[in-house]
């Protein structure tokens, strides 16, 4: 594996804001090699590992993403890191400046125009449609007129082309949620919109990287506790050699190289519908406790190895994320339920029984308690706060009009 001139292999992280970014964090940490991060909020995740050896200031990406690439590149280029991350969706911007990056830094990604087809929900449909792969009964709309004829029969899903988390997803269920979803939409029609019936279910989470269209690592997890804003609370690690199979059919159709992440609904027959993917490495915390460490896997990737497939993960391994327990309580209920969660957290009782931190791990690491600590003395404090935490998190590194603006702009 190449290297600095140090003889340790230097990661630059495209932020460290995200549940992905922490995550990502403790596997490039375990995995030896000298991590540094650049985000725009100096109290952001990332601060509170001892695997982030420095914190670089920047403008906040979904803010000013023109000064934000600026700044990469001007880290990049002072030829002191190996290998840039990228993290969350800052993804999508180095995708479209690849080649610029890569004259100055290992990174791993794909042509543009296929990194698209999985960033975009109408790309991702329509590639399903190609491949035959089963999803959700799907139509595309592109006027208001084709939105109201798909989301007659409802209960539906209708979905933004681009977007981050749930932003973008509306769940329709009467003429007046239509006519919001219509009205919150219309900016984004020329992108396209997808219009899709829901499907009863078991949440499910595969993760996988990629060296030139092969797939090298893969891992898979079903959802047992839901968290806040559609994330997973307890994720519980689970063979699925049907959706191996399918990421493999995506990654060699699209040549792709890099993280993939790729979320279904296994519906009552037992057959896996795909309803989003994230051209990223998404939350592979489940995957690290369960024995394979994609993180080293994907820098391995970026510096032009292409390691075999690795071994697969150990099925039936439970982890938490005990900020969203404590956001979840707060949503839920009151203080009294935020102390309860607080207690089983520290217990390991209740939904936390036979599970493993995923996100802010403490074994060997005390300041990774803290986030954890400030976050539940705030909910005690004021229960009503999750909403603010929750969208904070998110406002960190999302998708938003201000990125798509500059990246058509660019374009």
């Amino acid at each position: 594996m190449a290297a600095s001139a140090s003889g340790r292999v230097r990661v630059l992280m495209s932020e460290g804001s995200s549940l992905s970014a922490r995550e990502s964090l403790t596997g490039l940490g375990r995995a030896g090699f000298h991590v540094e991060a650049v985000d725009g909020n100096p109290l952001c995740l990332a601060r509170f590992s001892k695997f982030c050896r420095r914190l670089h200031a920047a403008p906040r990406f979904g803010v000013d993403p023109r000064g934000y690439l600026e700044r990469v590149v001007e880290l990049v280029a002072s030829r002191r890191f190996d290998v840039l991350y990228p993290t969350h969706e800052q993804a999508f911007l180095f995708a479209r400046f690849r080649d610029a990056l890569s004259s100055h830094v290992a990174v791993a990604l794909p042509d543009f125009s296929d990194f698209l087809r999985l960033q975009s929900k109408v790309g991702f449909a329509a590639l399903l449609d190609e491949l035959g792969l089963p999803a959700p009964p799907t139509t595309i709309a592109h006027d208001e007129e084709g939105i109201r004829r798909a989301a007659a029969a409802m209960p539906v899903y209708v979905k933004a082309a681009f977007g981050t988390a749930t932003r973008g997803v509306h769940f329709v269920h009467s003429a007046g949620r239509l006519a919001r979803a219509v009205e919150a939409l219309r900016p984004t029609l020329d992108d396209g919109v997808v219009v899709q019936q829901p499907v009863r279910g078991r949440l499910a989470r595969m993760i996988g990287v990629f060296a030139e269209g092969e797939l090298v690592g893969f891992h898979a997890v079903r959802q047992a506790e839901a968290g806040v804003g559609g994330g997973d609370l307890v994720k519980v690690s689970t063979p699925a050699a049907g959706p191996r199979r399918d990421m493999a059919r995506i990654g060699r159709r699209l040549g792709w190289r890099g993280g993939l992440a790729v979320d279904y609904i296994v519906d009552a027959e037992g057959t896996p519908r795909y309803i989003d993917a994230n051209p990223r490495l998404a939350e592979p915390g489940n995957a690290l406790a369960a024995g394979l460490n994609l993180p080293e896997l994907l820098v391995r990737v970026s510096l032009g190895e292409h390691p075999p497939l690795a071994p697969a993960s150990s099925p039936g391994v439970r982890t938490h994320m005990g900020v969203q327990g404590l956001l979840r309580a707060a949503r839920d209920g009151g203080r009294a339920d935020v102390l309860r969660a607080a207690i089983d957290l520290a217990r390991r009782s209740g939904v936390y029984a036979s599970s493993e931190e995923e996100l802010t791990p403490t074994a060997g690491d005390a300041r990774a308690a803290l986030p954890l600590a400030l976050i539940g003395g705030a909910m005690l404090v004021n229960p009503g706060w999750w909403r603010r935490f929750a969208s904070a998190a998110i406002d960190a590194y999302a998708l938003t009009p201000a990125v798509l603006a500059f990246m058509r702009e660019a374009a």
